[in-house]
């Protein structure tokens, strides 16, 4: 074994893994935003801040984050990450054949 080369069958699916990891994440972000706005126009807002107390952005972010990551590797699963080996071929001693062995000419044929 020398080298390996590590490549992708189908190289065009990785623009496909980054654009949508990149347009879901967009997503989550104007959904997040329009969550907040409605909740805004529903509550008051010395209320609003009892409502959301236990809510952090922090962690919404890093979940949203995380899952574009995830689908965006789940897509470039469909690419095909190959590695391919180079063997070094050593050529292999000519077969002969031993005194006791059956050579081809003594083999009977099933009848």
């Amino acid at each position: 074994m020398e080298t390996a080369d590590f490549h992708f069958e189908q190289p065009w699916v990785l623009t496909i893994a980054v654009v949508s990891g990149l347009l879901l994440f967009v997503a989550l972000c104007w959904a997040e935003r329009r969550r907040r706005r409605g909740l805004a126009g529903f509550a008051a807002a010395r209320l609003l801040e009892r409502l959301t107390a236990g809510y952090s952005s922090v962690r919404r972010r890093t979940k949203d984050v995380a899952l574009s990551v995830a689908c965006a590797l789940l897509i470039a699963c469909f690419a095909g990450p190959r590695w391919a080996w180079k063997y070094r071929n050593k050529k292999a001693p000519p077969r002969t054949w031993s005194s006791r062995s059956t050579s081809p000419s003594q083999c009977s044929s099933p009848t």
